[in-house]
């Protein structure tokens, strides 16, 4: 990852099951001598309720490697649309959603009208997870996480059409970079998007 100076209807079926149960009462009574049955009577009437809903989102171990794998998923994506400024952008929408999403447009299109020369890819070295919101499943509201991702940056260089160096000179060979992370379906592993992030430092925080 270049961290460079750019910046960056239900009333019509109730009323005809009404109309339906009225015509069975009324049969029933008409065609039988026996007593009606209890339940024709007015008894009352006993319903089981429905078990609890269990929320089956991830958690511990499993969490933490969905949001390691987004982050990575990220990274490879960023990479590859500074490498590559104008390829067709959906491929962003697959990995990041809102700011992240549209920060990384502007950036790439940055790159390619000023004719910037990237190369290399950063390398996810560690993700650590800061805090998580997790969500029902029955909920509309998404999950949350925030993390931190350790990336060696040594082998990304980017440069001026004439050779001059738009790498921010205070990077070192790893920058860590805070993202903000939402899912709308956590049970699906792959829903994780970045929504925002903070700028990148270096170097990271000691593990």
């Amino acid at each position: 990852m270049i961290r460079t100076s750019v910046p960056r209807d239900f009333t019509r079926v109730t009323w005809g099951v009404g109309v339906v149960l009225a015509t069975l009462m009324i049969s029933t009574a008409c065609s039988s001598s026996e007593p009606a049955h209890p339940a024709a009577t007015g008894s009352t009437l006993y319903v089981t309720p429905p078990p609890p809903v269990v929320n089956t989102a991830p958690t511990g171990e499993v969490l933490h490697q969905q949001l390691t794998d987004a982050v990575t998923r990220y990274e490879h994506v960023y990479d590859s649309v500074y490498l590559n400024p104008r390829q067709d952008f959906s491929v962003v929408d697959t990995v990041a959603t809102g700011q992240a999403a549209d920060s990384l447009r502007s950036q790439a299109k940055q790159v390619a009208d000023q004719h910037l020369i990237v190369s290399g890819e950063g390398k996810v070295l560690h993700v650590t997870v800061v805090s998580t919101t997790p969500t029902p499943v029955v909920s509309s509201l998404p999950a949350t996480a925030t993390v931190k991702s350790c990336t060696d940056v040594s082998t990304v260089t980017g440069t001026t059409p004439d050779g001059k160096s738009v790498v921010d000179p205070k990077r070192g060979p790893q920058t860590q970079t805070e993202y903000t992370l939402i899912n709308a379906t956590p049970t699906m592993a792959s829903a994780w998007r970045v929504s925002t992030l903070a700028p990148s430092t270096s170097p990271c925080d000691p593990t």
